[in-house]
């Protein structure tokens, strides 16, 4: 592990899966800052980032933490007995194998099943629902790591030219033809 500490679902206690570098505006805002003051070098950055690696993401705006919707989430699932892996795969079976919960805020969140068995409750906020947007994950990647290695250039934050670099020599993504303020990554930009 290098300077970071480790961005990811593993932040999150078993049994739950969530990545809130990929799902929760708050605490992508609070990673931008802790890695400008602790520059961590360019292969620790795309290890973190790459596990932000879905074609499209929802992220919550909402004002809960990532702990309060945890423990909203841990105490509706309890209410519900469907915390045991069994009842959880059970309280799944449906046609669609997934389902929805509202939180107090309105917020909706999908609960699918985990990969493996100790992380075995994924969750991430529902498409188009209340007090969420959906990015591209490349964009959103592109976003973080432009506010991160331009952090005192934040003249060149909508410079085609500064984006690509970041994007093809920390990413690895082609170049895009142009930033635009009020779209795509200039639209993610201005908002974190």
């Amino acid at each position: 592990m290098g300077i970071l500490k480790i961005h990811n679902y593993f932040d999150v206690t078993p049994p739950f899966v969530f990545n809130p570098l990929k799902h929760h505006f708050g605490y992508i805002r609070r990673f931008i800052t802790e890695a400008i003051s602790l520059k961590p070098d360019d292969g620790e950055l795309q290890e973190i980032l790459s596990g932000i690696g879905a074609p499209m993401t929802d992220i919550y705006f909402g004002d809960l933490s990532v702990q309060e919707i945890l423990d909203t989430t841990s105490t509706m699932l309890k209410e519900r007995d469907v915390i045991s892996l069994s009842s959880y795969r059970e309280w799944l079976n449906n046609e669609k194998m997934y389902r929805f919960l509202e939180l107090p805020d309105a917020s909706k969140w999908i609960f699918l099943e985990g990969r493996n068995e100790e992380r075995y409750i994924h969750f991430h906020p529902a498409k188009y629902s209340e007090l969420t947007f959906r990015v591209r994950g490349s964009t959103l990647r592109t976003v973080i790591a432009v506010k991160i290695k331009g952090a005192d250039q934040p003249e060149n934050w909508f410079n085609v030219g500064f984006v690509n670099d970041i994007r093809s020599s920390l990413l690895g993504f082609s170049p895009v033809k142009r930033v635009v303020k009020d779209r795509g990554i200039g639209r993610l930009m201005q908002m974190i």
